[in-house]
């Protein structure tokens, strides 16, 4: 079936741009608060602006398509800049919850749609691969981009510099976060 074909591609688009975004939080480890707030509203102005006028038709879901406005395109950048707001002097926790969301989310949309299986009892809207997907991969981001973004702002030969994130706390934290947003 075509239609619902097209549906799937623009559905996939979505989440590989949704992932894509994410690789900017590599950047918050070289980042002060406020040049990676302002690079979040940049985004969120282009997301509000400039991104319907190309890719309304590509990854713009149902009556946003008609619209010229999807909610979930715009609250993307707004709730980082709000993490980055709120948590502005622990970038690493920014940079984290950043990692879960956009290759969590991104990677069980794409493997509970490409591979499909069994529904979750409690929403039988998503697939235990999806779920999988999204605890792998989450959990993955989230761990590297925590410890990366420590690493990279601690003094430099400190401890920190070497094992920042590394530690069985920080992994067991994220790992509990993960489960917990999944």
């Amino acid at each position: 079936d075509v239609e619902r074909a097209h549906a799937v591609l623009g559905k996939l688009t979505r989440k590989i741009v949704h992932i894509a975004g994410g690789g900017f939080a590599v950047l918050l480890a070289w980042l002060t608060w406020w040049q990676a707030l302002a690079l979040a509203l940049i985004a969120l102005v282009h997301n509000l602006t400039i991104l319907p006028l190309y890719a309304r038709g590509h990854i713009f879901r149902g009556e946003a398509r008609t619209r010229g406005r999807d909610l979930g395109i715009v609250l993307y950048p707004a709730s980082i800049a709000v993490l980055i707001l709120v948590l502005h002097a622990r970038l690493e926790i920014v940079a984290a919850a950043w990692g879960l969301l956009a290759f969590g989310d991104g990677f069980a949309t794409i493997v509970g749609k490409t591979v499909g299986g069994p529904r979750l009892p409690w929403n039988t809207a998503k697939t235990w691969s999806g779920f999988g997907a999204f605890l792998f991969m989450g959990f993955t981001a989230a761990w590297f981009l925590y410890g990366h973004t420590l690493r990279v702002k601690a003094p430099p030969g400190s401890e920190l510099a070497v094992v920042g994130g590394t530690d069985a706390w920080a992994f067991a934290m994220i790992a509990v976060v993960t489960v917990v947003a999944a």
